[in-house]
């Protein structure tokens, strides 16, 4: 066999097709991609995902991820493929009706472009998936041996990665998988949600939960994948994750702590079951101190911010200067002053 087309131009510029919704991560890494010299082609499903790419420096082939002969058309003459898997709706807290888009895309999109990868024979795949897989480890480290056992409204994720290794192993898929932390920054919609819910007192009550959690800075996983798209060995999974997990209890007071607001609150369990519901309150529970020391190995890589909670004072900074206070101006411009109200 000979060697695989990315082997002998993971030192020069690739031709790398990027699969994303018009979101932070994969603006970061369509821009960090082409810093270091690759093509980038984003595959956009709207017009709006293709204004979002070509400003980051793609270039733009529409189509769609649920049809084959779109997929195939957009993979041609590419080295390298990324698929972001990670997508979630924009809502603090999912019901199964939210969830049920992403998981389809899990599902069956990558089924799709795992066999158009297969038909065309040379794209390189590299899978953005979640630590999420592990499901609930405790305050165990956790590494890529860890067994897969997922809570349900993250079942999806385990299959998509699941469609990927079965390529790997029995069809010769060439791929590698990323297992992405808890993503954060100042630019991200959970975060902004975040911020403005605990500058508002509206947090939702959850201070007294200890699970475990794996933070990531977005930049940490644009570069990741940038490393991987190059560097990750066809069959590996890495974890991508900061290099210090912290309880959620934590990364909420030290969230509160950045704005100067009050820590949220916390209900009794048996309370906040009931008013998140049983699988919300399951993934809740669900504890992931993820080691990232295969990536380092594998990818050379390192979280340029290796501690959430002591680089979310500068994001709170970057939310209050670019969402907080631009705001504040609007509604001030639009509300009338009293000279003008007389």
């Amino acid at each position: 066999a000979g060697k695989h087309p990315r082997e002998y131009v993971e030192r020069f510029a690739m031709r790398i097709l990027l699969i994303g919704n018009a979101q932070e991560v994969p603006r970061l890494c369509t821009t960090e991609l082409v810093d270091r010299g690759h093509d980038v082609t984003a595959f956009a499903g709207t017009d709006g995902a293709a204004d979002f790419y070509e400003k980051a420096g793609a270039d733009v082939i529409p189509g769609s991820i649920y049809n084959l002969a779109d997929i195939e058309k957009a993979l041609a003459d590419h080295e390298a493929v990324i698929f972001f898997g990670i997508d979630m709706p924009h809502v603090l807290l999912p019901k199964p009706a939210d969830l049920e888009p992403f998981d389809r895309l899990r599902r069956e999109g990558t089924r799709n472009l795992v066999a158009a990868c297969l038909r065309l024979r040379t794209p390189f795949m590299v899978l953005v998936s979640s630590v999420v897989v592990y499901g609930d480890a405790g305050a165990k480290e956790v590494d890529e041996s860890f067994p897969l056992a997922p809570p349900a409204p993250a079942q999806s994720f385990a299959d998509m990665e699941e469609i990927v290794s079965g390529g790997i192993r029995f069809q010769g898929l060439k791929a590698a998988i990323l297992r992405s932390g808890m993503l954060y920054s100042a630019h991200t919609w959970h975060t902004r949600s975040l911020f403005s819910l605990l500058a508002a007192g509206k947090t939702p009550p959850l201070a007294g939960q200890h699970a475990y959690l794996s933070p990531l800075h977005a930049e940490d996983l644009a570069h990741a994948v940038a490393d991987a798209v190059v560097k990750a060995p066809s069959g590996s999974i890495s974890n991508i994750t900061d290099d210090n997990p912290l309880p959620l209890s934590e990364l909420l007071a030290a969230a509160a702590d950045a704005l100067g607001v009050k820590r949220p609150g916390a209900l009794p369990p048996f309370l906040l079951r009931l008013y998140m519901g049983k699988d919300l309150y399951k993934l809740l529970q669900t504890s992931c101190r993820a080691s990232n020391k295969r990536a380092k190995e594998l990818l050379g890589w390192k979280p340029r911010f290796p501690s959430a909670a002591e680089r979310l004072r500068a994001e709170a900074e970057i939310w209050r200067k670019t969402y907080l206070e631009p705001e504040s101006e609007r509604k001030k411009a639009e509300t009338p002053g009293e000279a003008e109200r007389e």
